[in-house]
């Protein structure tokens, strides 16, 4: 797993926007945080998940071709892995990775999830909750440093 963003990314860590999940609480990724343009590898380094400021609504992961892998279960439907099902609006559905389990052996899940949530959502989704609290950050930190420069002038 990432713990910051790639260098030469041109966001503060705490600013950056990051993708949608549909990760269980139960998994022990749960709190895999990806911001954009970036990946981690998770899942044992069998799953690797991407940001894409083309697509906030949700992680892309996709499997590493690697020995020791397990294959990754198809969601309810026989959907596979990041295919989506025909539907309009909210009721189109999206086979998501939805995290692993290590007990006795490495076992990739997957979950079938509304494929664009934050339009669904009348809130607007964790997406633009975060865009706004970092928006709202931002403001705050810039009225302070307008205040400091004004002292020092």
């Amino acid at each position: 797993m990432i713990s910051q963003p790639p260098v030469g990314t041109n966001c503060c860590w705490n600013l950056c926007t990051v993708c949608h999940s549909s990760i269980s609480n139960t998994s022990a990724d749960h709190n895999l945080l990806v911001p954009n343009g970036s990946y981690a590898l998770t899942a044992g380094d069998c799953m690797r998940c991407s940001c894409s400021a083309n697509n906030y609504e949700q992680l892309d992961c996709s499997p590493v071709q690697r020995r020791g892998c397990p294959a990754v279960l198809p969601c309810d439907g026989g959907l596979k892995l990041g295919q989506t099902t025909n539907g309009n609006g909210c009721e189109s559905k999206i086979c998501a990775y939805s995290g692993y389990s290590n007990t006795t052996s490495l076992r990739i899940h997957t979950a079938l999830v509304t494929a664009n949530q934050t339009a669904c959502d009348q809130k607007g989704g964790a997406a633009r909750t975060v865009f706004a609290g970092s928006m709202w950050r931002m403001s705050v930190i810039s009225f302070h440093m307008v205040l400091i420069l004004i002292c020092f002038l």
